[in-house]
């Protein structure tokens, strides 16, 4: 059984979990180790999911696999022959958001795939991001919506406005100054709809790693993921966004060395650099111990320091957002307290600045 499951491990890679790692080594039995070149692929964007699915019977016959996830309408199916292995996504939303991805070691079948990825509109990006999840069957992941907003500079101090412009210049290169982001600041100063921005413009693949998952990064698990994700047809970065990292940062002497570990191994090294793997971590702390192997020369791209506006800074914004009325904030004030003072006060979001039904948040 390990004998061919290895044998079969490079279609596997395309897989989420276990489970479908060996749903995959089931319906490939005629596939030898010496498969030749595996073409890997993945379209995303708008279709019809209907006209989609009709192409890969087509090609494939009807799928091995239907599954749906009724708590956020979302579906996958599952195509495969001895060559190849195909899973699209879809929901039945107003988005139609459409994303077909796989391997083939048939030259022809991966042609004819790039024929069928025509009907998906994929002028528009997507930005779709991914939740890493751990169950039953290993780790997997699950598209948890799509993101699309600019950075509303005035939300900002200026020196948190040029470390953001300092990143997206840099994550657009090939050869980055660091590969770990960290966003630095007490609840409500807005690193969330930093990180929204960010994933809105930047060229990437990204994926949530909560707290409680931010260990799994440094075991042999996550690898069939990161590679699940590789496009040969349009590489492009693998960005993980860690949430609440406190851990993972701070100094060995304070314990999280799996975190830590986990986190130098993605952000740097040889795997980082051949799969041009990102992180963008934030931490709530106001004072952190960074470990120095974290903030060496070459690691970090930027740390940006998040912090409540001043008196001046925050009268400002208030008297930007609502007209005819004056308050006297005499404190240092967040973000986010001062957009509740200008909601109570009769300020409303403009239509197309709300958030829409599944973007990530």
């Amino acid at each position: 059984m390990l004998k061919k499951l290895r044998e079969r491990l490079g279609l596997a890679h395309e897989s989420y979990s276990m489970e479908d790692t060996l749903t995959t080594l089931n319906t490939l039995e005629n596939v030898g180790s010496d498969r030749g070149v595996m073409h890997r692929f993945s379209y995303e964007g708008e279709a019809d999911q209907v006209e989609v699915n009709a192409g890969l019977v087509r090609l494939f016959g009807n799928p091995i696999l239907k599954q749906e996830d009724t708590d956020d309408r979302t579906y996958y199916n599952e195509y495969t022959d001895n060559e190849s292995y195909v899973r699209i996504y879809y929901n039945d939303g107003k988005d139609k958001q459409v994303q077909v991805r796989g391997c083939t070691t048939n030259p022809r079948t991966h042609a004819a795939l790039k024929k069928i990825s025509i009907i998906i509109d994929t002028k528009k990006a997507s930005n779709n991001v991914f939740a890493l999840m751990s169950g039953q069957g290993g780790l997997s992941l699950r598209s948890v919506g799509t993101v699309d907003v600019n950075l509303i500079e005035a939300n900002y101090t200026k020196d948190a406005v040029e470390g953001y412009n300092h990143i997206t210049d840099c994550m657009a290169s090939q050869d980055p100054c660091g590969r770990l982001i960290l966003l630095q600041g007490p609840p409500g100063t807005g690193k969330s709809y930093m990180i929204r921005s960010l994933v809105s413009n930047m060229k990437s693949t990204f994926i949530v790693v909560g707290a409680h998952m931010i260990a799994e990064l440094s075991g042999p698990a996550i690898l069939p993921v990161i590679l699940g994700q590789v496009d040969t047809d349009d590489p492009k970065p693998i960005t993980f966004i860690l949430e609440d990292s406190d851990i993972a940062l701070s100094h060995r002497k304070n314990g999280g060395v799996a975190e830590l570990s986990g986190l130098l191994n993605l952000g740097d090294g040889l795997l980082g650099e051949m799969l041009d793997i990102r992180i963008i971590a934030t931490t709530n702390a106001e004072l952190l111990d960074l470990d120095p192997a974290v903030t060496r020369p070459g690691r970090m791209c930027q740390h940006v320091n998040l912090k409540s506006f001043n008196c001046k800074e925050a009268n400002a914004l208030y008297a930007s957002m609502v007209e005819n009325k004056t308050v006297d904030i005499h404190k240092p004030t967040t973000l986010a307290e001062i957009y509740r003072m200008a909601r109570d006060d009769g300020w409303a979001p403009k239509t197309e600045d709300k958030p829409k039904p599944g973007q990530y948040l």
